[in-house]
């Protein structure tokens, strides 16, 4: 009879169990310090679950392409400038020379790199060191910016794991390491700019913008413009948003928020930004069909019929885990469980969700592109889109605005069923997250890397390439004076690393990025540029080493592989070469050469006679030559920098040093006012941390 009570009881019991529990994991998740470390550990145990190939070594985010061509190289050029003690502000090893701090995409500036190198990271491992810490700053800041804006902690863990795993921004990952680590930063700019439209004094409000101003000012540093670009955007609409709906705020505290927050961020990041205007001034871009000149907008023309754009059939994506659109490496995957609660979010819509839903039409119209029409003609005149080349970028701000609305959602559901017990309204959100966190996994293990087997895998293409073996050693078995030229040389056919200089002591002729001077444009790429034997443009240019997949004829074979052919040109100069009175040109004896990282030093044989001394590298601002350690004037022959020489000279010094006076006053005064402003307001009573606290009170658990 005892027994036959207590299995009476045991039901219902059991129920009152699985509620309490469901209701004890609530509780510690409200709880302040429990609550971040199971957040911490959800997060951590998410992302090795995620990662699991890549942690195992059966995938790569640096198999091809942009990642392995560039980024690789990039990470380690900046990385080791770091271990030197300075800035990689000069690339000798590519394009003839160029500035690698002028090209931005380098990520000269940017701290994150330069803490990698501090730590002795280099090779493939900086590589995936830089992704993994990226991953997890997307986590952190998705996460910051949801309970910023008053959602519950399980909310904002769904729309974290959504922002990190589960769409373009995650695809950008194993594509362009620059662009990634400047969009995981968006949440966090977003974070600070809610914080400071809702502070209570205007002190408060600039502080909380400049802090914002600062992660807008990493986003430029690490790389890219186009994450500040699309950051502008959605503050933007943010602010307009707040200036109509909001009724209870200032309208022109948003407006003037914006504009301290963006100014801010360029004031922050001032030297980057005047060394990539200098260049790319002087400099061709590359677009779909052709190449652009400063302000290198992209042709209206090139805009509505460019390819990477989002298409009517690719809405299929919303709901495939296993497909991108037809055009482009980007996507609109939702997930079936997100697609099924976003529409929650339209039973009230306040201003933050008027302004996600915004986001996600302004993304989705920007996107279509030319096929919407005469539409497409007006969007192109919007400030900046058109230097962001291609249509489909817009889609990251998709990517951040509905996962902001996932969140929203699984806390408008609790709120529909607050009357209901803890088992049913804490057990369905804790199901709802792990499905979609379950059709995420599905996403990011099909989509994100790829296998080992590519030939431009990062640690085969660079550290057991033949070619690149031969190449090397052939160029440094005397002194590093002669460059190399890969006839297949593009993004996915070249056969050795086109910026294999930035790992190997190697110098290109060209190499594989977005932009290139003008002058070595104009020089290299002519009616000649094919005919790789006796080109003059490439004897001025120190060409002796050509590379290539099949045979070629009027130089000597000096070396045949698998897959190339590797040939030593006839009559060539070198990077150092002298012109006579007479017109006569040939190679300077040089005895030894130092590459350092921004500078050069050649020292010369003891018969070299007094000559006019040119270095193979287009002349730019900031260049400094010394003979025998005295300053001496640059001057010009054809597109190169040159020296005079005299009789008896041992040592040529070309020194790069820019001008930064200006820019760097501009980032010390806008840091100090920062500074002295968060200081003086601290003393009024408060700190940032306070502020963010205060502003985001009155919205904790009201988002409904």
């Amino acid at each position: 009879m005892a027994y036959r009570e207590q299995g009476e009881i045991g039901a219902p019991n059991r129920g009152r169990a699985l509620s309490n529990i469901l209701t004890r994991i609530a509780a510690a998740f409200s709880t302040n310090s429990l609550g971040k470390v199971l957040v911490a550990v959800i997060y951590a145990a998410t992302t090795v679950w995620m990662m699991r190939n890549f942690l195992a070594g059966d995938r790569t985010f640096f198999g091809c392409c942009d990642a392995s061509t560039q980024s690789i190289a990039w990470l380690n050029k900046v990385a080791e400038a770091t271990r030197h003690h300075t800035f990689a502000l000069w690339d000798f090893s590519v394009f003839g020379g160029t500035t690698s701090a002028g090209q931005l995409q380098p990520g000269t500036f940017y701290p994150l790199t330069i803490m990698l190198g501090l730590l002795g990271a280099k090779n493939v491992a900086i590589g995936n060191a830089f992704i993994y810490m990226h991953f997890a700053i997307a986590l952190a800041s998705m996460h910051l910016f949801l309970r910023g804006i008053g959602l519950s902690r399980l909310a904002a863990i769904a729309g974290a794991i959504s922002f990190t795993f589960g769409g373009y921004v995650a695809l950008q990952a194993d594509a362009q390491a620059n662009i990634y680590a400047g969009l995981v930063l968006l949440p966090l700019i977003a974070h600070f700019y809610h914080c400071a439209c809702r502070a209570e004094r205007i002190s408060e409000a600039t502080v909380l913008a400049g802090t914002g101003g600062l992660a807008g000012a990493a986003q430029i540093a690490a790389g890219h413009m186009q994450p500040f670009i699309y950051s502008s955007y959605a503050l933007g609409l943010y602010a307009l948003v707040l200036a109509v709906r909001n009724r209870k705020a200032k309208w022109w505290q948003s407006i003037l928020t914006l504009l301290v927050s963006q100014a801010s961020a360029l004031a922050f990041a001032a030297v980057p930004v005047f060394l990539s205007v200098q260049y790319l001034m002087r400099a061709y871009r590359w677009d779909q069909t052709g190449v652009t000149v400063w302000p290198h907008a992209v042709p209206l023309n090139t805009w509505i019929s460019e390819p990477a754009a989002l298409h009517w059939r690719d809405f299929s994506t919303l709901l495939s885990a296993h497909s991108q659109l037809s055009g482009y490496y980007a996507t609109l995957y939702l997930t079936i469980t997100g697609l099924a609660i976003v529409p929650l979010t339209l039973r009230r819509l306040k201003p933050l969700t008027c302004w996600l839903w915004l986001l996600v039409a302004f993304a989705v119209i920007v996107a279509l592109g030319g096929e919407l029409g005469a539409l497409a003609d007006v969007i192109y005149f919007l400030p900046l889109l058109a230097q962001t080349r291609t249509p489909a970028r817009a889609l990251y701000l998709y990517n951040f605005a509905t996962a902001g609305l996932i969140g929203i959602a699984i806390d408008q559901l609790r709120y529909f069923l607050k009357s209901r017990p803890a088992v049913v309204r804490e057990g369905l959100a804790l199901i709802l997250v792990l499905l979609m966190t379950y059709e995420i996994n599905q996403f990011f293990t099909s989509e994100i890397g790829m296998t080992l087997t590519s030939h431009q895998e990062a640690h085969r293409f660079y550290f057991h390439n033949p070619a690149l073996d031969a190449l090397e050693r052939l160029s440094n078995s005397g002194p590093l004076v002669d460059r190399f030229l890969d006839v297949k040389g593009s993004l996915t056919e070249a056969i050795v690393p086109p910026n294999a200089g930035d790992l190997r002591p190697l110098l290109n002729t060209f190499g594989v990025g977005l932009t290139m001077l003008r002058p070595l444009g104009d020089f290299a790429f002519t009616s000649d540029d094919k005919n790789y034997a006796t080109s003059p443009a490439y004897d001025e240019l120190g060409v002796r080493w050509v590379i290539s997949d099949s045979s070629l004829e009027g130089m000597t074979l000096i070396e045949k592989g698998v897959g190339y052919y590797l040939y030593e040109r006839p009559n060539r100069l070198s990077v150092l070469w002298t012109e006579n009175k007479g017109g006569a040109r040939e190679p300077m004896p040089v005895e030894k050469a130092r590459w350092e990282d921004n500078d050069v030093k050649f020292r010369l044989k003891p018969d070299a006679a007094p000559h006019r001394v040119v270095f193979a590298q287009p002349i730019y601002p900031g260049w400094q030559a010394f003979v025998d350690e005295r300053p001496v004037p640059l001057h010009q022959t054809d597109i190169f920098m040159a020296v005079d020489a005299p009789a008896g000279s041992r040592q040529i010094e070309f020194t790069y040093r820019p001008h930064l006076l200006v820019p760097l006053m501009i980032t010390l005064i806008t840091l100090v006012s920062w500074l002295a402003l968060a200081a003086f307001s601290r003393l009024d009573g408060g700190n940032i941390r306070a502020w963010r606290v205060r502003a985001t009170a009155s919205v904790r658990r009201r988002i409904d």
